[in-house]
This record gives C-alpha cells, sequence and structure tokens, in this order.
C-alpha cells in the first residue's frame, strides 16, 4: 500500500526544518511520498526546504487550508491520504497503524494526540481525543483517508475557510462511513495556548463549533474565531 502525506502550509519553514528530517527519516520513500502545499501568499524559501529532503513541493493557486490539501490530494499518488499540519509530530510507525487498521469496513480514522506541552488542563483535551465526541474530526487529530474514498465524497469543501475538517467528518458519517481512532497519539503544538489562556482558546473552539452546527456562514465562523481569539 502506498502512502502520500500532505501538509498545508503558510509561512512554516520552522516547523517544517523539524517535521521534514523526522518524516524522510522513518519513512520508505518508496512507499511514502510526502507532498507540501505551500500557500500562495507564503513569504519563506519552503520549496528550497522541500528540495533538500526531496519532498515534494507544490505552491497551491489560492490560500485556504482545504484548497490547499484538495490540490495535493489531486496530485497525489497515494492509495491512502494522510492529511497532516506542519506543526504536529506523528508516531514513527504511522503507516503501519494505519495499514493495521484500514479493512474493507474501516476507510478512514483519525489518531488521538497529546500537546508538547504538560499542564493538567491540556491533558484533559488530549484524553477527549481517545473517544468518539462532538470535537471528533478536527485537523490536528490527522485525518487519513483511502484516496477513493476521497475522490468519491469529493474532497475537502472549499468554501470552507475554517471547519473544513468537521464539514468533512459529517460527510463521512452521513455516508455511513466505519471511522476509527488510532490511540498511538501524534504530539501536537501547544503554541495556540502560549499566548493565550487554555479558557480562552476552547471557549473559541466551543462558540464557533457550535455555530457551524447552527449553519452560520463558513466566512462568519471565520472572523468570528479571529475576534475570539484576539
Amino acid at each position: 500500500m502506498r502512502y502520500s502525506i500532505i501538509i498545508p502550509t503558510l509561512n512554516e519553514e520552522h516547523n517544517l526544518k523539524d517535521l521534514l528530517p523526522r518524516l524522510t527519516g522513518f519513512c520508505d520513500c518508496d512507499v511514502v511520498e510526502i507532498i507540501i502545499v505551500d500557500a500562495p501568499s507564503s513569504m519563506d524559501d519552503m520549496e528550497r526546504l522541500c528540495k533538500g529532503h526531496q519532498v515534494r513541493y507544490h505552491r497551491s493557486s489560492q490560500i485556504g487550508r482545504s484548497r490547499q490539501m484538495n490540490e495535493g490530494a489531486a496530485i497525489a499518488h497515494g492509495e491512502v491520504l494522510i492529511f497532516m499540519h506542519a506543526d504536529v509530530r506523528p508516531p514513527t510507525e504511522i503507516c503501519q497503524y494505519i495499514s493495521e487498521s484500514l479493512s474493507n469496513q474501516i476507510q478512514a480514522g483519525y489518531f488521538s494526540y497529546k500537546f508538547d506541552r504538560s499542564s493538567l488542563l491540556l491533558r484533559f483535551n488530549s484524553w477527549c481525543t481517545k473517544f468518539r465526541g462532538i470535537f471528533t474530526g478536527g485537523g490536528d487529530q490527522c485525518l487519513f483517508i483511502k484516496a477513493s474514498l476521497f475522490s468519491s465524497l469529493g474532497g475537502f469543501n472549499n468554501d470552507y475557510p475554517i471547519m473544513e475538517d468537521f464539514e468533512l467528518y459529517d460527510r463521512l458519517k452521513k455516508n455511513g462511513v466505519k471511522i476509527t481512532i488510532i490511540d498511538k497519539p501524534l504530539t501536537v503544538s501547544a503554541r495556540k495556548y502560549e499566548d493565550r489562556s487554555w479558557l480562552r482558546v476552547n471557549f473559541a473552539n466551543t462558540v464557533v463549533y457550535f455555530a457551524y452546527r447552527l449553519g452560520i456562514s463558513p466566512h462568519k465562523l471565520q472572523v468570528w474565531y479571529r475576534g475570539l481569539l484576539g
């Protein structure tokens, strides 16, 4: 089975200087391709960095995580697509775990995660990712999905500048796709919490999540989210 790891980026050179050596260190290039889909407004030299690590680089035609990930999927050769954020550090056996989880019944899934900074409140957030709940499906959980299924669903909805991950998760459920959660945690950056309180970040996440459930315009969700985070 061949895998494509798709990473949308916007000024993420600092994170990729750490992530790419990790990925290329434990991924067999004959089995796993890594695709960086860079936003057109990025200010760093991501293409040079990718060439140095023999990683595929694609400059997106438009900014927006959903559009970038869709463009990455369109050029991917893998039978399984893995959508990963630049500030996530996956376990070295990520492809093995996915291979063991996929079957005729299971066609998609996510990982639990832990933060790279320890606190009681962040540990609570991490614990919740082990189970299916109202917040399951967020991008930090690293969606993996059979490429044929992703294509049949039409990929991510480009109308969503945020919440595109939850919107796709909802469509997976509506189409009766059986989804698994692999409890081999990724390590996720806590940078969003560094300049803000745990309460503020989680309040913003909760408000925008339920606004999404109420059918509020995706672009309004983005404006509200930015305003709530400050």
